[in-house]
């Protein structure tokens, strides 16, 4: 009786677990602006994945019949896995007809990893100096010379940057394009503004035209104070702060500006869209998505023939936003045309709230 008790449980969990998994797997499919819920439950995949497997493993020795259950969701979720947590092996080191691309949330340049620093040599641009980029898409950039609360930076570091890329472009928006190769600003018919960034670019490489697309969608819009309760929360704080009463009020709050930022993607990755559909040939969108690999967002691009570069050439799980313990891959890659991602990781860069993408392209 006992042992039945325990299988009608366990075959319950791994039905429920498998569910969510799905949804959490499919759930980029469904429109935020019909039903909101599957984007939330496309955050949590990665919790989702990480108790199917434990559950799988436990299965094995429990219950072979609820470990097939667990072995056939995760089968079915494959897919979705790989976009997570890809396998790609080799590099190919062949220089010829290949560009490395850059795109880099730079934090208005602030130092995210010493606030209080008064050097001039300022790391982020540093390491954009260094970096053996060919393409550098900026976001949260209005200049070379602009950091949000911080230091100047030195004459002899812009321009070392502006040697190595002779052409450049930064938008009231704070868009910015550093390049090696001489390109032209498109001129677009959607106008930004303040959640919603995005410049395109003609890029000329020798004979071939590249069409890139920089953009910055609509960020989730947590306060400070929403920031610093959340971090409290997940201290465990909540009963020496007395936070218990206000847990649920950042439950219903994060719940309204989440379900906002869901929606709001959707109408801005529709416009991207549709630009990108009046645009022949090869064609990159990149930058600060603001959404994780599985949503709305990203899945849109992929229905459109895009591919994720970090799907086809970067290796393993990571993330590329690394504050107030929200830990997601936020920033994308998609191409589309006669190119191939040949090799794509996350670059760990203290010195903004983001990690940036490098991806090696060849033509």
């Amino acid at each position: 009786m006992k042992s039945r008790l325990i299988l009608i449980i366990d075959l319950s969990l791994s039905f429920i677990l498998g569910l969510l998994l799905i949804l959490s797997s499919y759930g980029g499919n469904i429109d935020p602006r019909e039903w909101v819920l599957p984007s939330f439950v496309v955050m949590m995949f990665p919790l989702f994945l990480i108790l199917m497997i434990i559950l799988f493993i436990v299965n094995i020795y429990v219950s072979r019949l609820c470990a097939g259950i667990n072995l056939l969701c995760l089968l079915i979720c494959g897919n979705a896995i790989l976009f997570f947590c890809p396998i790609n092996f080799g590099h190919n080191d062949n220089d010829k007809n290949c560009f490395k691309l850059l795109t880099y949330n730079v934090f208005q340049l602030h130092d995210f990893s010493n606030p209080e620093t008064t050097d001039p040599e300022n790391p982020t641009l540093k390491f954009l100096l260094n970096s053996g980029s060919d393409i550098i898409a900026l976001q949260e950039c209005y200049s070379l010379n602009y950091i949000k609360d911080g230091q100047k930076p030195s004459k002899e570091l812009i321009d070392s940057i502006c040697k190595i890329y002779p052409y450049t472009d930064f938008s009231p928006e704070a868009i910015g394009l550093l390049s090696i190769y001489p390109f032209k600003k498109i001129e677009q018919k959607y106008h930004p503004d303040y959640s919603f960034q995005t410049n395109s670019y003609q890029i000329f490489i020798g004979s071939d035209t590249l069409t890139l697309i920089n953009v910055h969608l609509q960020s989730i819009g947590l306060s400070k104070s929403d920031k610093e309760l959340y971090m409290q929360l997940t201290e465990g704080q909540t009963e020496e702060k007395g936070l218990k009463g206000e847990l649920k009020d950042i439950k219903n709050d994060l719940f309204s500006k989440l379900s906002v930022a869901f929606k709001k993607r959707a109408n801005q990755i529709d416009k991207i869209c549709e630009m990108t559909d009046e645009i022949e040939g090869k064609v990159i969108v990149c930058g600060d998505f603001n959404d994780v690999t599985l949503s709305y967002a990203c899945t849109a691009l992929l229905k459109h023939g895009f591919k994720d570069a970090y799907r086809q050439a970067g290796r393993g799980p990571a993330i590329t936003y690394h504050d107030n313990r929200f830990y997601f891959r936020i920033d994308h890659v998609f191409y589309r045309g006669s190119l191939t991602a040949d090799y794509a990781t996350v670059k760990k860069n203290p010195s903004s709230d983001h990690y940036p993408v490098l991806v090696d392209f060849q033509i």
